[in-house]
């Protein structure tokens, strides 16, 4: 029976390993952070809300004592393309889940990440890219030209469906291109498309702007929920941004010149991982403002390989946007399309020791002082977040439970 597949987003964070600062030496001009309006800025902050609320959801539903790795930046530009096209029910969910209704806010704002993502730091490579391959017998509406080329940089490619198999190879290639080979396949080979194929593919690559030094990895025991297992353990001290709360401590780990951060957060040792990530202590982990110490990390290193396919669907039922089981309610073509699709997420993450924001809001903590000195060991299950310190969007949101690498 065959199956049209609407979305795929194929998601690569390489935190880089083994290569010298030389490698990949950019040729662009590197991008200024953007400048945003004051309805960008509001959108922003009301989606940087959805960005915890896709990641405590795709936990929810994973399964459990698993390593997990989304992208709830990719889902948030994916929902928003969507809401452009969308019939007004779905329309309205979509941006009560993203926290804003001002759809011209929110595409100005992905426009703007498109652009920055070109060359947004001298040692971090970031490739934010969407193309849609559609049967050629079908006319794009021009609502959806529209906000292919003016915001979203949308790559069009209309394709002769008869055979779907070289359309599956096509997007494959293209895939393994742009992922440097990391990520072969996006689809089963056998996988049968019908109609339409939307694909996000984002790549991120940096370098710490303190790297770990390799002679001080070693050998340690690893707290897992269920066993302990000894990993490599990457361990440094630095001056970087921290976090306490009551039931966490988070570090900020910075990459080149610091427009893109990693942040860590261990919960209390009593604290179950997954609990953690559905409580109020998540997000006020995510969202508090660190102060500088010097700290000592010691950190596994690890590695999330791309073998699952989130099911962005029923992700985003739990956060109330209820997809039509049909897609006659989005207006990609000039006629309206009534077979039913599927929204899935692919994602991989690389940390070793050459490399891998705080939102606006805070949390009070009478813990800390700059210039404190503090331990931090992650050596049980733990959260990661990496975040672009413009708007403090979470471009990758995972956790950690069995370091394997």
């Amino acid at each position: 029976m065959k199956k049209r597949l609407l979305y795929v987003a194929i998601l690569l964070c390489l935190v880089v390993t083994a290569c010298s600062d030389d490698e990949g030496a950019k040729t662009l001009p590197v991008a200024q952070m953007p400048e945003l309006s004051e309805a960008e800025s509001r959108a922003a902050k009301s989606v940087s809300g959805f960005d915890i609320d896709f990641f405590q959801a795709t936990n929810d539903i994973a399964i459990k004592n698993e390593n997990m790795v989304v992208s709830p930046l990719s889902a948030s530009m994916f929902v928003s393309v969507l809401a452009n096209i969308a019939d007004e029910s779905t329309k309205e969910q979509i941006v009560d889940a993203l926290g804003c209704d001002d759809i011209g806010a929110l595409n100005r704002l992905s426009s703007k990440y498109m652009d920055w993502f070109v060359n947004p730091d001298p040692k971090v490579t970031v490739r934010l890219l969407n193309a849609f391959w559609y049967d050629k017998k079908y006319t794009l509406s021009p609502g959806f030209q529209t906000i292919s080329s003016d915001y979203f940089k949308i790559q069009n490619m209309g394709r002769d469906f008869s055979n779907s198999s070289n359309v599956v190879a096509e997007i494959n290639a293209w895939v393994k291109s742009e992922t440097n080979n990391m990520i072969p396949t996006a689809l089963n080979p056998e996988e049968m498309l019908e109609d339409y194929c939307l694909v996000n593919c984002l790549y991120f690559k940096g370098i710490w702007k303190e790297k770990f030094d390799k002679a001080a990895t070693g050998r340690a025991v690893f707290h897992g929920p269920s066993s302990n297992s000894t990993v490599d353990m990457m361990s440094n001290t630095l001056d970087c941004g921290y976090v306490e709360g009551e039931d966490f401590q988070a570090v900020d780990l910075a990459f080149g010149e610091e427009r893109f951060t990693m942040r860590f957060i261990l919960p209390a040792e009593d604290v179950d991982i997954d609990e953690f990530i559905l409580s109020d202590a998540m997000k006020a982990a995510a969202e508090a403002m660190p102060v500088e110490c010097r700290v000592g990390i010691t950190l596994p290193r690890f590695k999330i390989l791309p073998d699952k396919n989130h099911n962005v669907t029923e992700i985003l039922k739990t956060i109330g946007v209820n997809m039509p089981a049909a897609g006659d309610v989005f207006d990609f073509f000039t006629v309206k399309c009534f077979k039913t699709y599927v929204i899935a997420q692919k994602a991989t993450v690389i940390v070793d020791e050459e490399g891998a924001e705080a939102a606006a809001l805070t949390i009070e903590t009478d813990i800390m002082a700059p210039g404190d000195y503090v331990e931090v060991n992650f050596n049980r299950p733990f959260v990661f977040l990496i975040n672009e310190n413009c708007t403090g969007r979470s471009l990758f949101a995972g956790k950690v439970v069995n370091p394997k690498y």
